[in-house]
């Protein structure tokens, strides 16, 4: 894990360079980025540059930050068996994907391109569902649709065995399912049914863990 973390870090670091910050911000943002800490040698953070290479770079960062590191391994080691932190990537970037449309619609307005619009709704929504925090918009003062589904975006957080924070997709994509299961046995009593994430199904053990996960957070 460590030996990634330095790569990954290098890696971001360079093309931080090669987007236009200079060495000392360039450090500090890898740094911060796929640690998902989220801190900034300056007071308006990323917002700060007001480059769209910067931002896709760190964009394209976060998203591997908040993705699973086994996930990563598996896709290294060309194994991917494990369809159950498949499915959970795919929600996740669908997730993504949707939030940044949804946004932009609601935000569309004469006041800003529309690809600003995007811009903003994007490296938002990856900065907040990461746990990162980096910002380019101060989006407390955007719709109220927007900022509700940015807060709910925070609480789940990234994927499991992510740095990012959260509840991770895994347990809301598990905690569904078991909600589908129970509404289906309330129509056949009688009925067999499993919990499941992808084709992977989940014990019922870790389906009781989330439970008390869930309580805690409640």
């Amino acid at each position: 894990v460590g030996t990634i973390y330095c790569v990954v870090t290098a890696v971001v670091t360079l093309a931080l360079l090669m987007a236009g910050m200079d060495v000392l911000d360039a450090i500090a943002h890898a740094l911060s980025t796929v640690s998902t800490g989220g801190f900034s040698t300056h007071a308006d953070s990323i917002a700060h540059f007001d480059s769209v290479a910067i931002e896709t770079v760190l964009v394209v960062a976060m998203l591997g930050a908040g993705s699973s590191v086994a996930f990563a391994w598996l896709l290294w080691r060309r194994n991917i068996s494990e369809t159950r932190r498949a499915f959970e990537l795919q929600v996740y970037l669908v997730v993504v994907a949707a939030a940044s449309v949804w946004i932009w619609w609601l935000r569309n307005d004469n006041d800003i391109s529309a690809s600003r619009g995007f811009r903003e709704a994007l490296f938002t929504v990856v900065s907040v569902m990461t746990t990162t925090g980096h910002r380019i918009s101060d989006w407390g003062s955007w719709h109220p649709g927007a900022a509700t589904l940015l807060l709910l975006l925070v609480v789940v957080g990234g994927t499991a065995g992510s740095v990012a924070g959260g509840l991770r997709w895994i347990r809301v994509i598990g905690m569904a399912q078991f909600v589908w299961r129970e509404l289906q046995r309330q129509l056949h009593p009688r009925s067999v049914r499993t919990v499941k994430v992808g084709r992977s199904t989940i014990s019922e053990a870790s389906v009781d863990r989330m439970h008390a996960q869930m309580l805690y957070v409640m």
